[in-house]
């Protein structure tokens, strides 16, 4: 897998600065791509969110199955009792267009890690991906001082965004 390590960064910038020339410039480009398409993003924790919340959150979760013409393995009950059995545990990423939202990334914290896990989009978004579910977990995990981000499986295009090959075990 590939891991983000927080090296004790006081902001994104301050990572940026840790990179290669090309790496920084990618980034800040994917970045300022998103921005001009003027999206913004709010955190939330598994207990802020209401049930329309939910709601979104599974619909975009279930639509990266439906593009795939795929079902999605999870039920709409799973994203209750997630935030009903382990809010404090719970982070989510919303990413809204002129004040509706239009897509999520949910994440979990443990100890001194964040662990991106679902993501999903209703509609296409240049960039968007990259932003919801790297950059957003990077900016989150140095402000709130975790030190490290495993944004999930695969993922050889997470080397140019500052991750790093890590061997995990895995059931």
């Amino acid at each position: 897998q590939f891991h983000w390590q927080n090296r004790g960064y006081r902001d994104f910038q301050d990572f940026l600065d840790s990179l290669s020339s090309r790496k920084r410039k990618q980034m800040r480009k994917e970045r300022e791509q998103v921005a001009g398409q003027g999206i913004d993003f709010r955190w939330y924790r598994g207990d802020d969110l209401d049930e329309a919340q939910w709601d979104f959150v599974f619909l975009c979760y279930a639509n990266t199955y439906a593009v795939r013409r795929r079902a999605p393995y999870l039920t709409r009950d799973f994203f209750s009792l997630l935030a009903e059995r382990m809010p404090e545990a719970v982070r989510v990423v919303m990413a809204r267009q002129g004040g509706r939202d239009v897509a999520m990334a949910l994440s979990l914290v443990g100890g001194d890690s964040l662990f991106g896990r679902y993501w999903g989009c209703l509609d296409e978004f240049d960039r968007l991906h990259f932003e919801t579910c790297f950059y957003q977990g990077m900016d989150f995990a140095i402000a709130e001082g975790y030190q490290r981000f495993d944004a999930g499986a695969q993922g050889e295009h997470k080397l140019i965004r500052g991750f790093e090959p890590v061997l995990t075990r895995s059931w």
